[in-house]
């Protein structure tokens, strides 16, 4: 995976973390009875479609969350924010406007890198609402866009002409479940940490011979809370 292309974008999403929290104090009647995370998780994906020749690899995710208690039942809804990286290997198959073909070798794979980003509306029960130590389970729906950049090497392609399409982008849905733990250690800060399984889906991708992309998702994750 390459961690180098990860960097800005752990920049920009702390930075706007760090920003948000500012702003948003536990002063401002608004967003008093409000809780915030922010934190990352380590991603092991299982590809259910294409069914062969498409794999990805490990991968991270990072996530910015927010949730709001309905009235004092221990249930919350929640919005998340989540980008998630991977790299992988994968058969190509496009089609030009011009009806030019170009696909892979037979037995051979492109190289690829995998962004996605996604957003999230669910709902969360906890055990203990009023305790510094809360069991939770959420699950919900997730809504996002899926890059895909392809690398292939020199004579991989049955067409050499530089016509073939290296980045691939399309929207798709999916729903999680996940169960963790969170522990306060003040007033206003905390910890969480937890495990979610996701399902998402995209459109049909050009490059990939008008294939859908399904996989799951298992995300081991640890997050820091605020109150406001």
């Amino acid at each position: 995976m390459k961690f180098k292309n990860m960097i800005p974008a752990l920049v920009v999403f702390f930075s706007t973390s760090s920003l948000w929290a500012q702003n948003f104090g536990g002063t401002n009647l608004a967003f008093r009875g409000m809780a915030g995370y922010m934190g990352f998780g380590v991603a092991e994906y299982t590809v259910i479609n294409p069914v062969a020749e498409f794999r990805m690899d490990q991968g991270i995710m990072l996530y910015l969350a927010g949730e709001k208690e309905l009235g004092k039942s221990g249930l919350f809804i929640t919005i998340s924010m989540n980008f998630m990286q991977s790299d992988g290997q994968t058969f190509y198959d496009y089609t030009a406007l011009g009806g030019s073909n170009y696909a892979t070798q037979p037995g051979t794979q492109v190289e690829f890198s995998s962004e996605h980003m996604q957003l999230g509306l669910g709902l969360k029960f906890k055990i203990f609402p009023t305790s510094f130590f809360r069991p939770y389970g959420e699950g919900g729906g997730l809504f996002g866009y899926h890059t895909i950049n392809y690398s292939p090497q020199s004579g991989q392609l049955t067409n050499s002409d530089g016509g073939e399409k290296l980045k691939d982008g399309l929207t798709g849905f999916g729903y999680y479940a996940e169960a963790g733990i969170e522990i306060d250690f003040s007033a206003l800060w905390g910890i969480r940490t937890g495990v979610r399984y996701q399902v998402t889906e995209t459109r049909p991708f050009e490059t990939l011979g008008n294939e859908k992309v399904k996989y799951e998702t298992r995300i081991f994750q640890f997050g820091i809370g605020r109150k406001f």
